[in-house]
């Protein structure tokens, strides 16, 4: 069948539904789940997660996997399925038999209707992601001060003239070549409003990895050995699992102070 995974969260939902098909609910549930992904569905799983996902890739994937959708749904109503290979496959082993693509696109249509409808909200913070990402970038200042008043309560003609002065700060300009992210270096006191948004945009999480992830590690860390494990310890112990940073141990341990023995 076509995009077998995309059917999997879909079946899951109308399992109910499906019941008089099998013994009992435990025996959909264990067959839907036993689907084999499609490549297209693990390139998604694989985009859509991952550590140091930010904001505006996370928004950036999530529309070109809509894309995807609206293309791969004309494609089908065009009755095109050479982007399914299996779907095709079957259609050639039956040559006789004419196939039939409305199930299959009513399948991708109400894919792309749920995508849309569950990262709608990512929508209203594009524009100001992108602008984190490429400040000097020409936008609709009016529209993107108004985007950052709705998401972050920022005063809009504020804003305004803090991005047009931004924009024009030669300064700024012939750093950007220079360095993968210039907000560190801009003034926090010239672009107060600016820095204040960017802040906010890169500590979005985008992904549900890193609180996936930590909920692993404390997992392994609070085993039946470690029974005296304080609270700090352990937020120390998941914070050094969850970081990428890996720490100087000797020259942590050289500039310590050794205690003599007695």
């Amino acid at each position: 069948m076509i995009e077998q995974a995309f059917l999997e969260a879909e079946f899951l939902e109308a399992a109910d539904s499906l019941f008089a098909n099998f013994r009992n609910k435990d025996e959909i549930v264990s067959a839907i789940k036993s689907m084999q992904l499609s490549a297209n569905t693990v390139m998604r799983r694989v985009e859509l997660q991952g550590r140091d996902k930010e904001l505006a890739e996370m928004i950036s994937d999530i529309k070109a996997f809509i894309k995807k959708l609206e293309f791969w749904e004309q494609n089908l109503i065009n009755s095109d399925s050479k982007h399914f290979p299996i779907l095709s496959e079957k259609i050639s082993q039956n040559p006789l038999e004419p196939y039939d693509n409305k199930y299959h696109v009513e399948i991708i249509s109400s894919l792309k209707s749920n995508f849309k409808n569950r990262f709608k909200d990512f929508n209203e913070m594009a524009l100001v992601a992108q602008f984190v990402v490429s400040p000097f970038m020409e936008i609709d200042i009016q529209q993107f001060a108004a985007c950052v008043m709705q998401n972050f309560g920022e005063d809009i003609a504020a804003t305004e003239m803090e991005v047009i002065e931004f924009q024009n700060d030669l300064a700024l300009k012939s750093l950007v070549s220079s360095t993968e992210c210039i907000w560190p270096i801009v003034s926090k006191e010239k672009y107060s409003v600016l820095c204040r948004v960017a802040l906010k945009v890169k500590a979005i999480f985008s992904s549900t990895y890193l609180c996936e992830s930590s909920f692993s590690n404390m997992k392994f860390i609070k085993n039946k050995y470690r029974n005296r494990l304080t609270d700090e310890h352990l937020d120390n112990c998941i914070r050094m699992a969850a970081s990428n940073y890996t720490a100087n141990i000797k020259k942590i341990i050289d500039e310590s102070e050794c205690q003599p023995s007695h």
